[in-house]
């Protein structure tokens, strides 16, 4: 009867540790939502002292050290890899710890470990949009634009739509195919970004921007002066748009044709 006591005593105990260790994760996730950083890793501190089992929190304490403006930028990419290295040493699955520490890695300018951990968070969720953006912008800086070019149509056919990556997907997309000598390749990516950026509230300008840099790529790209003129139109540059239609126009674009006959009297 005794050995029974003092066994739910043990049993006991250790749910009230376990129940502990999950307030304080808790605790330190609000923090984070918050951002405050520091104190978020302080709760991540409890917690894993009450359970060192912990996978979850020593990810997030990884996070908090990543976004905390306690320590420059290399002391605190080394101390959340340590933390994600930790996360994926007692959960091999954990597909975000992989994310996470090649992003580190990134920052780090290890660009190869980067890749590495991007890979395998990948193998663990193939759709997953952001590792495969941040993948080809690492083959990218490593001039491995084939290889880029394949993550970055990745993230532009990815079912999880992420409207920004799909911007800087394209843009990059874009760069990789003008390196290789794609300049038309380059020139549609760059005007499928200008569309894009069209469809944002004040995007005008940027969008122009983008035309620029497909009609540089491809002269011939008449959609890109045509869209570049109504662009201009609407930020009142109506002199500007008419010499884009013009030109569109001169290039085969029968609405750039029409478009002059309506505005440019």
């Amino acid at each position: 009867m005794k050995y029974i006591f003092i066994l739910f005593i043990s049993v006991a105990g250790s749910t009230i540790y376990a129940q502990t260790a999950k307030e304080y994760y808790k605790m330190g996730i609000k923090n984070n939502k918050n951002g405050n950083y520091y104190g978020a890793i302080e709760n991540f501190n409890k917690a894993i002292a009450l359970n060192p089992s912990y996978d979850s929190a020593y990810y997030s304490r990884g996070f908090s050290k990543f976004f905390w403006n306690g320590w420059d930028d290399s002391l605190k990419n080394t101390a959340a890899i340590e933390d994600y290295t930790k996360a994926i040493a007692l959960n091999p699955a954990y597909a975000e710890a992989y994310f996470s520490r090649g992003l580190s890695k990134f920052y780090s300018r290890d660009y190869k470990g980067a890749i590495e951990d991007f890979m395998k968070t990948i193998a663990l969720n193939p759709n997953h949009a952001e590792a495969h953006y941040r993948k080809g912008l690492s083959e990218d800086t490593l001039k491995d634009y084939k290889s880029a070019i394949e993550d970055y149509t990745k993230v532009i056919e990815a079912p999880d739509y992420i409207p920004n990556y799909v911007s800087e997907a394209y843009t990059g997309r874009g760069n990789c195919k003008y390196k290789l000598g794609d300049h038309k390749g380059a020139a549609e990516d760059y005007y499928s970004v200008g569309v894009r950026r069209e469809s944002h509230t004040g995007g005008y300008f940027y969008a122009i921007e983008e035309y620029d840099k497909a009609i540089k790529s491809d002269p011939t790209y008449d959609l890109a002066y045509y869209n570049r003129a109504n662009a201009k139109l609407n930020l009142g540059d109506k002199a500007g748009a008419c010499l884009d239609w013009k030109k569109a126009s001169e290039l085969g674009n029968k609405d750039a044709a029409e478009a002059i006959s309506e505005n440019c009297k």
